[in-house]
């Protein structure tokens, strides 16, 4: 080989090889950065993924407590329905013992108040 060719071969490898060298360092550069990205679109999907269960199951509590609630309604009507009876038999029992001119002043003072109920003007 000549003088020529050696030197024409020998740029060639140094304009190849230095041109080289960087495709490397961005290679390793974007493989790093591929990486990285994975990791968090990893650890996004895990908070996602997290998220997701501890809203299924507050939906899953929430469920639990509206038929508490409607339970507790339930047993509200059964319980007020036995205070008016109660209610109805003392008042029963207290008029029993009333004589027949206090059962007869009872009694209308009952329908006064209800008439004094209906009757009452409504303000504006």
């Amino acid at each position: 080989m000549t003088g020529r060719r050696i030197a024409a071969l020998l740029a060639i490898v140094v304009a190849f090889g230095t041109s080289i060298v960087p495709v490397v360092a961005i290679a390793q550069s974007d493989e790093a950065a591929a990486e990285r990205a994975a990791r968090q679109i990893q650890e996004a999907r895990n908070r996602a993924n997290e998220a997701a269960e501890a809203f299924f199951k507050a939906e899953s509590d929430l469920d639990v407590l509206r038929g508490e609630v409607k339970g507790i309604e339930r047993e509200t009507d059964r319980l007020q329905a036995v205070v008016d009876r109660l209610r109805r038999d003392v008042e029963s029992v207290a008029v029993s013992r009333l004589s027949p001119a206090e059962q007869r002043v009872f009694h209308c003072s009952r329908v006064f108040k209800r008439l004094r109920i209906r009757c009452r003007p409504k303000y504006s």
